[in-house]
């Protein structure tokens, strides 16, 4: 390995999948197979992430001549912070492990996996400057990262899962032309899968809007005319700086858009209201900024209220600012999926011995063994060499009390709870869930386990796909991905499929009267009618078809 890079910018979280880049160089001889990454899971067990269908995009198979060099590109689920990685070579016909090794070990450590990560696709927009200017917790604030190429963007949507927001600057239409097909594809999924947009185009508008560009859906309105701007009050209000109007060859082109819809949070100016600036608007599960002009250039780069304003674009919606964080941390979790776990790692038929029963059977051992037995045979008169005798009658008696306690609270049958959330975009057709498992297990075993959803009666089944993967702990407590993990035990790698229409885990190892926490997903696309008859009731719970 020449050279490796994970996530976006050598910067990617913990608990989430992200995108490598391996720089590969063969030796001496021929080198062939298919190439897998390793890393540890929520727990520090080992996973090897793989594509079962060898025609899958996300398959990656290496042959190399002697000598040759070849970058490749796969995914990986991230571990704990402190966690290393691996990469192997396989023979894929007998499963043969022809090569192994660590990837080097610069690499940059993770992000925690409550820490926001932004993204900017392109030309520079000055975002590190922005996150000093937004409100955040001290101790998971936002975090920027550049990607100046598409070179190693992912191809396939959830290679964007730990990304929170991308910024996509169009001025210079460069980043635009290098994204392969399959880029496209994934980002504009991305944001239909629940992603959040943020979009600027004022010269390049005309491009957004040809009729084979993939980027049209993402403009709110029908364009008028790209002119210069006029009028730079609201602009100026919003960051408390004057913008550096010269001449008419110093004011950035607008463009103007009708028939807007979404939610128009800037206009240009209080008297040209039909002049959008700012634009935000809901795109399938996912939620698409506009900006009306160009956020690249020297002139807005000098602008001293540029960081103001680019940190006011990151700012969620109030529809999806959420409180109640405090609640949680309450209950000694940083993100509702601590509290989730929590919850789901309750199993009818399984009881938890407690410590202090615990403790009372040690203290009862010791003491019947030492004054008891004294006491007892000094009582009757009896020879204490008997002690030979009732000493492993007692250890056999407290074995037998440890074995029926240990059968008792850890039952006999595998269970497993499960959450989930199914949400339905009406107007793209698109259906998605998110579900959450906890497989409890009463002796140690290996498991395969797969994702099988139900396909919708109006759905078109060549969409269908989801993913099963390990779900961490966030945070920094008992076990989380923020604290140094000890591995439970030594164990072989299980194995982790890519996403696919019918994903899964092989060879999953759990041990004796424990639990493993799961996170799934699934998507597919549906035929569903356009209208509906959908009101809000007095306490806005929506009833009707």
């Amino acid at each position: 390995i020449k050279k490796a890079e994970v996530g976006f910018g050598g910067i990617y979280r913990s608990g989430f999948w992200a995108p490598v880049s391996l720089t590969m160089v063969a030796p001496s001889s021929a080198v062939e197979g298919e190439l897998q990454l390793i890393a540890p899971d929520g727990d520090n067990v080992p996973v090897v992430y793989f594509a079962r269908n060898k025609a899958d995009t996300s398959h990656c198979r290496i042959d190399l001549q002697p000598g040759q060099e070849a970058t490749v590109h796969s995914y990986l689920k991230v571990g704990p912070q402190k966690s290393r990685f691996s990469a192997r070579l396989i023979d894929p016909e007998s499963g043969r492990v022809l090569w192994q090794a660590r990837l080097p070990s610069n690499l940059r450590p993770p992000l925690s996996a409550t820490t926001p990560l932004v993204v900017t696709l392109g030309s520079s927009i000055g975002v590190d400057d922005a996150l000093k200017f937004t409100r955040r917790n001290v101790a998971d604030p936002l975090m920027a990262a550049e990607v100046k190429t598409a070179e190693g963007l992912p191809e396939h949507w959830w290679g964007y899962e730990g990304v929170e927001t991308i910024f996509l600057p169009t001025g210079s239409e460069g980043i635009l032309k290098e994204l392969t097909p399959s880029q496209t594809v994934a980002l504009i999924q991305w944001v239909r899968e629940g992603g959040r947009l943020v979009i600027s185009s004022g010269t390049q508008i005309e491009v957004l809007l040809a009729e084979t560009s993939p980027w049209k859906e993402f403009v709110p309105g029908k364009l008028v005319e790209l002119g210069p701007m006029r009028d730079s009050a609201s602009l100026e209000s919003l960051s408390g700086e004057a913008f550096p109007f010269t001449d008419d060859a110093s004011r950035p082109p607008v463009a103007r858009l009708a028939a807007v819809r979404g939610k128009v949070e800037l206009f240009q100016g209080p008297r040209a209201a039909d002049v959008p600036l700012v634009i935000r608007t809901s795109h399938g599960l996912g939620e698409v900024t506009f900006v009306t002009f160009d956020l690249e250039g020297d002139r807005f780069a000098q602008w001293p209220g540029r960081p103001r304003f680019i940190s006011g674009l990151l700012t969620e919606s109030k529809s999806q600012d959420q409180s109640g964080g405090s609640a949680g941390a309450r209950l000694g979790y940083t993100d509702l999926t601590g509290q989730l776990r929590a919850a789901l790692d309750q199993f009818p038929g399984v009881q938890v011995i407690n410590f202090t029963t615990v403790a009372i059977l040690i203290i009862a051992y010791v003491v019947l063994i030492g004054p008891v037995d004294y006491l007892v045979l000094q009582r009757f008169g009896i020879s204490r060499t008997i002690t030979w005798v009732t000493f492993p009658l007692v250890a056999l008696l407290f074995c037998g009390i440890a074995w029926y306690s240990a059968g008792w609270s850890h039952g006999n049958q595998i269970r497993l709870n499960q959450a989930e959330i199914i949400d339905i975009d009406a107007k793209l057709g698109r259906i998605r869930g998110t579900a959450w498992l906890h497989l409890y297990s009463p002796s140690t075993k290996t498991y395969n386990i797969s994702l099988s959803p139900k396909t919708a009666a109006l759905a078109q089944s060549e969409t269908t796909g989801g993913y099963l993967a390990w779900q961490g702990l966030p945070g920094g407590g008992l076990g989380g991905l923020d604290t140094t993990q000890v591995t439970p035990g030594v164990f072989d790698p299980y194995a982790v499929e890519f996403p696919s229409a019918s994903p899964g885990l092989r060879s999953l190892p759990i041990q004796i009267g424990s639990s493993k926490s799961l996170a799934a997903r699934w998507w597919e696309d549906v035929s569903l009618s356009a209208t509906s008859q959908l009101t809000l009731t007095e306490h806005g719970v929506p009833t009707g078809d």
